[in-house]
């Protein structure tokens, strides 16, 4: 027996356990009869010696030794001990387990031998706040976290209640790391939620106050847990969530006022005064929970630029805190890198403020209600043993720096705190100050300016991703937003006299904002004296600043701002790699009248370059270029570009090196040899751009040049605000998410493009490409490239061509302001933003749409505006056509889809169309209206009779019959069963044939454009793509091969087909076009008329006329004069000139041919009027004469009507680009005629020219335009003229019946209409009939 005793373990167990249950019986009864008993001791001892018999035991084989029950025994023993609280004595038993080294490993141990002892060993740790290891264990040596998680998960996952047990621990000891259960854990513990998910909850959302009631609530409960003092540990925690949810609302800024925290800890219910806060966010950082310094004296929080609130889990530990302080004066700083603070020098003012907090003690919390302050009375202890150890460590680091402060204290320079609090701030991210919502009063507030209330608005707000709409009313004072949508009678009375504008229902939306504009450097009228666009002293100067040439006087400012638009981010040109820095400024007029008092948000103090010295800085913006104008400026090439870009970033990265090292000594407190801060003012922007403090704005169109920038990007760790015209973003958007940092914004042209070759694969479809793969698209103006008054028709062509409504009043709006970082007060209507608002005569998307007011900073732009009613269909966002076809094949072809046809019908070939709602036809020189079906009620139009609906029949592009179905009823029943039928309204037909669906039709004669050289060109930046400039007689020598003075120059001679922009205007309903030769010079020479739907000069039809007319220019920017220029135009006329020249000269004279001279200025065209009186009276003939530009001709409307000159106004939008073009009639809202209306009273004859070949594309909207803002003069049968019967009559193409010529079908409405598309032409000039 004495051998063989291993099995009496099972045996024991069972008495063992037994006794300890009748023990626990016997002290309860005892208890429950208020007796005394102590049961539970005696049996205590009796299992710890039995214990000790298990322990000792050496004779046993290994196999068979008592020593297997050695923790089985342990784990009842110390139930007991916690039974009778004599947890003391626990100590015994496991320094005899430490004692008996041949006890086998725990881990060969039953499971749940294991689970029982490891439990009791966390348990023991943790009532003696002993969180960081056993010390009585050196074998095990895990902290009490550990061994409560070993214990959990090795528990049986049937014992539920045990492992409520160890949860019930083990959840205070994570939550102090930070580490907050799953809601999957809660759900399988129902009364571990119940306990702590009010602690949970509160620690979540940083709500101290809950956290506190939840101590309250669970007092009892906790204290018999023996956890109150643990969760009570844990509310720093929350308060750590606190402090964290004000760090973010500050924007992640490095530097915070004390204030911010005091507001926070008040509105989530703590109530302590401000130096209560201080020191609470002083205890934040002494136990690690905040990373940084508190400067006294400024009453700032200075936090690290990096992880400035560490992770729980990654502190040294979450349960011992180093010796350290976090008060500072502006000569204290947290060594960020080691942990530990260094002392440069110590002022009065530290100790004062030191021995003060001191004095305090630690942060006062929530009242205690007196019941619970004796239960407290262990924590009072620790606060104040924590605080004698800070007086300790902080008097024993002086007494060891004392004698080295001496030392070197005349080192330390008079401006330390200047340095240390620029240190502090260089990695500090712009934004608004914590006060600026708080603002009463606009910055830019002009004092005097009355309080306006715009009632009855309907209310485009930003918000909700642009699809926000409140009706109602907008309160304006301060220069602020003050309220809007319903406001009460009492908010309005609160400011006093109050000027009311009653919308009546229009739309009201925040102020257009530009962010791509040269909007006062590269002034208007462009002079020599205010060219301030480009410097060209070298490809990278971040040194220069468009402030510094921004021009006051620029005529552009009225124009854009009675566009509706109100903030211009002013950048410096694209010549340079690095052209400047930009600013962005407010359009209306100051009292200053100073280019710096249009600046919104300056980041300079103006008492140098430095940034302003207050916190947060502001947003700064940069230009950069990449591509082909550096390349061309400088003779160099995209090699070059980028590695400029890298040699000037590599130059501002080793300054800003330079810095952290010169900071992190700084902060040490090593002024020995220090020295002066180093920077550089040329290279100072850069390093800011590397610190994620600047608004780059990058002009860059190609694949290879964006991917050029992204890689620089990634090189040097900067962010891109926007890639700028970007004509093959849409193309490459996964190249834009690689970008460091955050994909760049998209800054787009909706429809210029294909003017160089960079610009080629640009497409109209690029916004709606660019926005379904989550980019931010913005459309921009680079005025004066376009004039920025017209920039909210980049965004009505975008949504046309299939961006969504909200999205592309946002590209004009609230994405912009968004990108410049001006989105706190700008883009939006909210109560608190600047006012900057536009009031519209329809909606903002339909075609012209124009301001009735624009206010600025409250302050109303426009005198006295001329408003015009617009139709009720123009109030409403336009239901744009459906391109999603072409939208994917341009895609898919990577920039160049098929521009032709999708079907063609030719010779004999019928095709009917059917359901026309209008049609328009050339009668007598002009176009007049021969169709109108009756759609006027939607049911009726529905349900339609045949007799009723409009039809054309054409075979070999001529029309056999066109009217309604009764008149074509003979031709209708001749047609054969596979004649195509385009129904583009429904009806019976389109049941039984070939039928392509669309919606209603219109029939117009197809378009004219003239003014640029399309069909000379294909891309006009590139010269091997184009005819060429032919030589001037004037200003040079003609080659004698052509026969001198005497020649002239045919266009038709160098005609291009299929050029991109030709078949674009084909499909937009331009069928023809009338082009000169280029020319800068007084003679141009021959235009001719060509189809843009042709393939060659030898196909049908291609060639409409091969001489339209003889083509001069006169200009004040020629290199001789104007009186030379109308001299050698005299001599041409009346001195008998010979040759080809001669002859042509002759049929001008005679009338034969039109004379067409490109002329703006109102005084050449004087001389001019004057010019053809003399040669007609010495010819006895009338020249047909025509005035092609005449931006000036409104002011000789009258002459020119009396003469017989025709004009050809271009561009159709006038704008003051020279000096010979200032005097405009700008339309309304500033006037009440437009050109085209003046000239037209006095019976002139009128066409519309396109300045550029891109622009032909669009000439259906130009003349559409026009009708809308002629108050009705011109009704769309004569607009259409202006870009057809007008052009041919005026350039000499016309034919008398109007049957040679094109048709243009749309469906949607008419071609004059936004929501229509063309979907085919007929040409009897070319026998065919297209189809798109």
């Amino acid at each position: 027996m004495a051998q063989n005793r291993g099995w009496t373990l099972p045996a024991l167990f069972s008495i063992l356990r037994d006794l300890r249950d009748l023990a626990f019986d016997a002290d309860v009864w005892a208890k429950h009869n208020n007796q005394k008993s102590e049961c539970m001791e005696d049996a205590a001892r009796t299992i710890a010696k039995a214990f000790g018999g298990c322990v000792t035991d050496r004779t046993s084989p290994p196999d068979q030794s008592r020593k297997w029950g050695v923790y089985y025994v342990v784990g009842l023993v110390l139930k007991c001990y916690f039974k009778i609280k004599r947890i003391s004595l626990s100590k015994n038993v496991l320094r005899a387990l430490e004692a008996n080294k041949d006890i086998p490993d725990l881990s060969l141990y039953p499971r749940s031998h294991q689970v029982t002892f490891r439990y009791y060993l966390g348990m023991l740790s943790f009532l003696n706040e002993d969180y960081a290891k056993v010390e009585v264990l050196p074998p095990i040596r895990l902290n009490a976290e550990q061994e409560l998680t070993i214990a959990f998960y090795h528990c049986h996952i049937g014992a539920q209640a045990n492992q409520e047990r160890i949860l019930t621990y083990l959840l205070p000891l994570r939550l102090l790391k930070g580490h907050l259960p799953s809601d999957e854990l809660l759900a399988r513990f129902p009364v571990i939620r119940e306990l702590f998910w009010p602690f949970i909850s509160a620690i979540r959302n940083g709500e101290v106050s809950a956290f506190d009631r939840a101590l309250e609530t669970w007092e009892k409960k906790l204290l018999e847990l023996n956890l109150w003092l643990t969760l009570e540990k844990a509310r720093e925690i929350c308060m750590r969530g606190l402090f964290r949810k004000v760090y973010v609302a500050s924007n992640n800024s490095s530097r915070i006022p004390i204030s911010l925290f005091h507001s926070g800890l008040r509105i989530a219910g703590v109530n302590v005064e401000q130096e209560e806060a201080e020191c609470l966010v002083a205890n934040m950082i002494y136990k690690g929970f905040m990373r940084g310094y508190i400067s006294h004296e400024k009453q700032m929080v200075v936090l690290a630029n990096t992880n400035a609130f560490p992770r729980l889990a990654d502190r040294a530990s979450p349960f011992e805190y180093s010796c350290i302080w976090a008060f500072a004066t502006s000569g204290t700083r947290t060594d960020l890198s080691r942990g530990t603070f260094g002392f440069a020098f110590w002022s009065r003012t530290a100790h004062d403020s030191l021995l003060r907090t001191m004095e305090k003690g630690l942060p006062v919390r929530a009242p205690i209600p007196p019941e619970r302050r004796s239960k407290r009375s262990s924590s009072l202890l620790r606060v104040v043993s924590l605080v004698s150890l800070v007086v300790v460590c902080v008097y024993t680091g002086l007494a060891t720096r004392l004698s080295w402060s001496i030392r070197t204290s005349s080192t330390i320079p008079i401006n330390a705190a200047q340095i240390l609090d620029k240190c502090a701030n260089l990695d500090t991210l712009p934004g608004p100050p914590p006060d600026f919502y708080s603002r009463k009063e606009s910055d830019r507030f002009e004092p005097g300016t009355k309080p306006v209330l715009i009632k009855r608005a309907t209310i485009w707000t930003g918000e909700r991703n642009g699809t926000e709409i409140v009706t109602g009313d907008v309160l304006l004072d301060k220069g602020m937003i003050k309220a809007f949508g319903h406001i009460k009678t009492s908010t309005i009375l609160k400011h006093g006299h109050v000027e009311i504008i009653d919308a009546a229902g229009a739309w009201l939306t925040p102020g257009i904002v530009d962010l791509h504009s040269h909007l006062g450097v590269d002034s208007s009228p462009e002079l020599s004296g205010a060219d301030d666009t480009n410097s060209r002293k070298g490809l990278v100067q971040p040194w220069l600043r468009s402030l510094d040439g921004l021009n006051t006087h620029d005529d552009a400012y009225r124009l854009s701002i009675s566009g509706g638009v109100t903030t211009a981010n002013v950048l410096p040109g694209s010549a340079n790699s690095i052209g400047g820095q930009a600013f962005v400024i407010k359009l209306r007029p100051t009292s200053e009248k100073s280019p710096s008092s249009m600046l919104l948000e300056p980041p300079f103090s103006f008492n140098g370059s430095s940034i302003e010295p207050f916190h947060p800085p502001r947003w700064r913006q940069l230009k950069q270029a990449c591509g082909e104008n550096p390349s061309r400026v400088y003779s160099g090439t995209r090699m070059d570009n980028i590695w400029s870009f890298r040699q000037g970033y590599e130059i501002a990265r080793k300054i800003k090196v330079q810095q952290d090292q010169y900071c992190e000594k700084a902060m040490a407190g090593q002024w020995q040899d220090l020295g002066e801060f180093p920077e550089d003012l040329q290279w100072e922007a850069l390093v800011d751009v590397l610190r994620g403090r600047v608004k780059i704005q990058n002009h860059c169109y190609e694949a290879v040049d964006l991917d050029g920038i992204v890689r620089l990007m990634n090189e040097f760790k900067f962010s891109i605000a926007a890639f700028h015209h970007a004509h093959e973003t849409y193309l490459v958007p996964d190249l834009l998410k690689k970008a460091y940092g955050h994909p760049p914004a998209v800054a787009l042209f909706a429809t210029n493009g294909r003017y160089k070759r960079e610009a080629y694969r640009g497409s109209e479809f690029a916004p709606k490409v660019l926005a379904a793969n989550g980019l931010d698209v913005v459309m921009k103006s680079d005025h004066p490239v376009l004039n920025s008054r017209y920039l909210l028709y980049e965004a009505q062509q975008a949504h046309y061509f299939g961006l969504a409504d909200n999205l592309a009043l946002a590209s004009v709006i609230t994405t912009p302001a968004r990108i410049m970082g001006q989105d706190h007060r700008i883009g939006y209507v909210k109560e608190g933003y600047d006012a900057d608002l536009v009031l519209w005569d329809s909606h903002p998307l339909s075609l012209g749409a124009t301001p009735k007011q624009v206010f600025i900073d409250g302050i109303a732009q426009l005198k006295e505006p001329h408003t015009l009613t617009k139709p009720s269909q123009l109030q409403k966002v336009p239901v744009t056509p459906n391109f999603a076809r072409e939208a994917e094949e341009a895609v898919r072809h990577d920039g160049l889809p098929p521009l032709g046809p999708r079907e063609s019908f030719k010779k004999e070939e019928v095709v009917m169309f059917v359901n026309m709602k209008s049609m328009y036809a050339k009668l007598g020189g002009r176009v007049v209206k021969v169709l109108s079906a009756r759609t006027e009620d939607a049911e009726r139009s529905r349900r339609m009779q045949k007799e009723e609906m409009g039809v054309v029949i054409v075979q070999g592009g001529e029309l056999l019959c066109k009217g309604i179905w009764a008149e074509c009823a003979v031709p209708i029943k001749k047609l054969k069963s596979e004649t195509r039928i385009v129904d583009l309204k429904g009806g019976s037909l389109a049941e039984k044939q070939n039928v392509d669906r669309c919606s209603s039709l219109g029939f117009s004669p197809g378009l004219v454009s003239y003014g640029s050289y399309l069909g000379l060109t294909h891309i006009s930046g590139e010269r091997s793509t184009n005819d060429g400039t032919v030589a001037d007689p004037l200003t040079g020598s003609v080659p004698g091969i052509l026969g001198g003075g005497e020649a002239v120059i045919r266009a038709v001679d160098g005609l291009q087909f299929e050029s991109r922009n030709a078949l674009l205007a084909y499909r937009s309903g331009v069928t023809s076009a009338i082009t000169p030769p280029q020319s800068s010079g007084i003679l141009a020479g021959l235009s001719a008329a060509l189809s843009t739907g042709a393939s060659n000069r030898l196909a049908q039809g291609a060639v409409l006329q091969e001489v339209s007319a003889l083509h001069v220019g006169l200009t004040m920017g020629s290199s001789v004069s104007v009186s030379t220029q109308i001299t050698a135009l005299r001599k041409l006329l009346l001195g008998g000139t010979k040759g080809d020249l001669g002859s042509q000269i002759d049929k001008v004279v005679n009338g034969t041919i039109p004379l067409v001279v490109t002329v703006h200025s109102a005084d050449i065209m004087a001389s001019l009027i004057l010019l053809k009186k003399e040669v007609e009276a010495e010819s006895g003939n009338t020249i047909k004469m025509t005035f092609a530009g005449a931006s000036e001709a409104h002011l000789l409307a009258k002459e020119i009507g009396e003469v017989g000159v025709g004009v050809i106004i271009s561009p159709v939008r006038p704008f003051p680009g020279a000096w010979e073009r200032a005097r405009i009639l700008p339309g309304p809202p500033l006037t009440q005629d437009t050109g085209f209306t003046k000239l037209i009273a006095h019976n002139v004859t009128v066409g519309i020219g396109a300045a550029d070949t891109w622009m032909a594309r669009n000439t259906r909207f130009d003349v559409a335009w026009v009708s809308l803002d002629s108050a009705g003069q011109i009704s769309e049968a004569d607009a259409i003229g202006l870009a057809s019967a007008n052009i041919e009559k005026l350039l000499g193409t016309d034919t008398e019946d109007g049957t040679n010529t094109d048709w243009v079908a749309t469906r949607g409405g008419s071609l004059l209409d936004f929501e229509a598309k063309v979907v085919g032409v007929v040409s009897s000039r070319r026998g065919v009939v297209d189809l798109f």
